[in-house]
């Protein structure tokens, strides 16, 4: 079989090329930014060749003497067309702007980030600090090595996730330059250990992480010293077949509900799940009261949500009809209740007071498929042993 050109990758990064010329073979290594190739050196000519784009990938020509075909981020352009393949749509470096609407579809948008909503922009016209290498997934910023930070699921910069890291006092996530996966990670308050792509390994401080990776972050409270609110909702059984995380859950969001002055008399419990509490329907009458009263107090412990922001709360279908959000900013309770019962979680951040940051929660959740760190809000609520 007969070959001109390979490629050598390192991850979803273009390393070097290897071209067959004549018995001989040249090859040349690629020297990446974050957006895409800049140099290309060839050790055996010890020659350099730059390349050079504009923020949305149109190549400078006058400054540019490679011929790689891998021009701006991840993209291949097409000698022919001139349009680079995003995998799930192509994109179109003159015009700034993807040929086709978001595969996403109305679910990459939101209505109080309007940049969103233009579904064919490249990173909501933001070239500089993201890239878009699927054609459908949004991250960035990068450092060198093609990696993204999240801090407690907003997106960050690598000095201050660092800095979060070495300190040991907030939830870090890791997404490779492509976006595609998530690094796995374990973070305790003292410990981190990061693993990249199952070759690469970072350890924080701590202990030999190595025991307790693949453990919760933290034990949550045994059923005993549940208290006789908590413990009317579930019982011993019950709550010792609940997985850690749902105990976590669990803790978490009854015992934010009773500080925020929740009734649970008559509360029927219907199932605790990754990330919030369902309970059953008819049972919720003084829970409801006790809520709603929140929402008239002073100061107000509840505040009700907008129709707004209902129409666009996609989840807790039949639950939506009275909707209300803790008064505060951070580690917020989202109360709802309708004709199938009623719901509760816990938000890092409340849109209500810190609208751009629960806009980056929601969109960093819905593309890489997260959920609200329970384990995280257990240590910052007091509910980790």
């Amino acid at each position: 079989m007969n070959w001109s050109k390979s490629y050598v990758y390192a991850g979803s990064r273009l390393l070097s090329t290897i071209t067959k010329s004549g018995s001989s073979e040249l090859t040349e290594y690629h020297h990446p930014d974050r957006l895409g190739t800049k140099l290309v050196t060839d050790s055996t000519a010890n020659t350099a060749k730059s390349q050079s784009t504009l923020p949305f990938g149109a190549l400078i020509s006058a400054e540019t003497q490679a011929t790689t075909n891998q021009k701006f981020t991840l993209y291949d352009r097409s000698g022919v067309t001139g349009l680079d393949y995003a995998v799930n749509r192509t994109y179109n470096s003159g015009q700034s702007r993807f040929t086709q609407v978001d595969p996403i579809g109305i679910g990459a948008s939101s209505i109080g980030d309007p940049q969103s909503l233009n579904m064919f922009a490249y990173t909501q016209n933001d070239p500089v600090d993201f890239v878009d290498p699927t054609g459908e997934n949004l991250q960035g910023p990068y450092d060198p090595f093609g990696i993204a930070y999240y801090v407690d699921g907003i997106l960050t910069t690598a000095n201050h996730a660092w800095g979060i890291l070495n300190s040991g006092s907030g939830f870090i996530n890791f997404h490779n330059v492509a976006g595609l996966e998530v690094v796995e990670s374990v973070v305790h308050y003292e410990n981190v250990r990061v693993v990249f792509n199952q070759s690469f390994h970072y350890q924080g401080r701590g202990d030999d992480l190595d025991k307790i990776y693949g453990t919760p972050a933290c034990d949550v409270s045994s059923y005993d010293e549940l208290n006789k609110n908590q413990k009317s909702l579930i019982g011993s059984n019950a709550f010792s077949n609940l997985s850690q995380l749902q105990k976590a859950v669990f803790v978490n969001i009854t015992g934010a509900l009773l500080k925020a002055g929740a009734s649970f008399l008559g509360l029927g419990l219907s199932s605790v799940e990754s990330d919030r509490i369902l309970f059953k329907a008819g049972t919720t009458g003084n829970f409801q009261k006790s809520i709603r009263a929140g929402t008239k107090s002073k100061p107000k412990r509840f505040n009700k949500t907008s129709l707004l922001e209902r129409i666009f709360n996609r989840g807790h279908k039949g639950m939506r009809k009275f909707v209300t959000r803790q008064n505060v900013a951070a580690n917020s309770l989202q109360v709802g209740f309708g004709k199938k019962g009623a719901f509760a979680d816990i938000d890092l951040w409340n849109p209500q007071k810190e609208f751009g940051k629960h806009q980056k929660e929601v969109r960093y959740n819905r593309r890489n498929k997260a959920k609200t760190p329970h384990f995280y809000l257990a240590k910052k609520l007091g509910n980790c042993k």
